[in-house]
């Protein structure tokens, strides 16, 4: 294709779990590779964007199967604070099983806040009003994360209990949210690009050890453990607030981006996380794609970054324009 343009639960759960071996995949043929934000839950920002996609590259040679030169990477934080969370994520889960080598799903650390929240969801169920104990019990709550629980029930009790149901290990969601990435490293021709949900942290700036920090996140979502959801989903270091999923030190200006890059030997590094109007570049080589596509941040156009074999792309359908940057 040429393109045109809580402890004893979280016990049980874990035993519902098989293990798995990190494999890193690097991608060897992709000659266009497209990166796709934050989305929370904004469903009509992520269909206007994949049919302008198709529209000016042909991404899809049949009905929802993309070309094999085509790969696309999202970089977490598919829902809460939109009204669509349920379908957000049903797209894109589609769109990935019939795309198993093309499309690459990233944790965001929305994600982790929803898998921290479960067991409170139950134990809000039980309460008089469970919205207020939801939000009261879980950091998910605090966040934006009731507009995804809600979509599970008419009812807040009812929401609260088949949104946990729908979050266990063994159900559809909480399967394909326990498979995300913790990040993603591609080759398009001479250039490695990596993708990441919010930044690279102090613990990550050198290329060794980030095979071993995926294999240790792996391990820990998979390994039963007497830790709270909590403990386990955003207090321990590999998902703390100074984890991948949380830095926000580019975008706050305290690590030189050009640097960073070289130190890990990547031609460009894609992040989200911390929304902007439209797609930012920071040094030369870093890309921040959170472009704030929900109404919560300003239902800013939907726009992605796509690399192509010569050239780096801001596609943007609210400036109408495409923006080719310089290498």
């Amino acid at each position: 294709m040429v393109p045109a343009h809580r402890r004893h639960d979280e016990s049980i759960e874990n035993r519902n779990l098989q293990k798995r071996s990190f494999k890193p995949v690097i991608m060897t043929k992709p000659s266009l590779v497209i990166g796709i934000g934050d989305l929370h839950g904004h469903l009509p920002a992520l269909e206007q964007l994949v049919d302008a996609l198709q529209e000016e590259y042909g991404i899809f040679s049949d009905g929802e199967r993309l070309h094999d030169e085509v790969e696309i990477v999202f970089t977490g934080d598919y829902i809460d604070r939109g009204a669509y969370s349920r379908e957000t994520i049903d797209r894109v889960m589609r769109l990935q099983a019939k795309n198993p080598d093309r499309v690459r799903t990233l944790f965001g650390n929305h994600e982790l806040l929803a898998l921290a929240g479960r067991t409170s969801a139950t134990e809000a169920a039980g309460h008089p009003t469970p919205e207020h104990a939801y939000r009261i019990l879980t950091m998910h709550g605090q966040n934006g994360g009731w507009t995804f629980v809600q979509q599970y029930g008419l009812t807040p009790q009812e929401a609260c209990l088949h949104y946990a149901a729908a979050i266990a290990p063994d159900a559809p969601v909480g399967a394909w949210l326990r498979r995300l990435l913790p990040f993603h490293r591609t080759r398009i021709g001479e250039r490695e690009i990596l993708f990441a949900h919010g930044g690279i942290p102090a613990s990550l700036e050198q290329p060794t050890g980030w095979e071993d920090y995926a294999r240790a996140f792996q391990e820990h979502l998979h390994t039963i453990t007497t830790a709270t959801s909590t403990e386990k989903y955003l207090r321990h270091p590999l998902v703390n607030n100074h984890s991948i999923f949380w830095d926000r030190r580019i975008p706050n200006g305290e690590v030189n981006p050009d640097t960073l890059a070289r130190n890990l030997g990547v031609d460009a590094i894609v992040i989200g996380h911390t929304p902007q109007e439209h797609i930012t570049r920071y040094g030369s080589f870093v890309y921040n794609i959170d472009v704030g596509m929900c109404p919560r941040y300003g239902a800013h156009g939907p726009a992605a970054i796509i690399f192509t074999l010569e050239e780096t792309i801001q596609f943007d359908l609210q400036l109408g324009t495409t923006t080719t940057y310089d290498s």
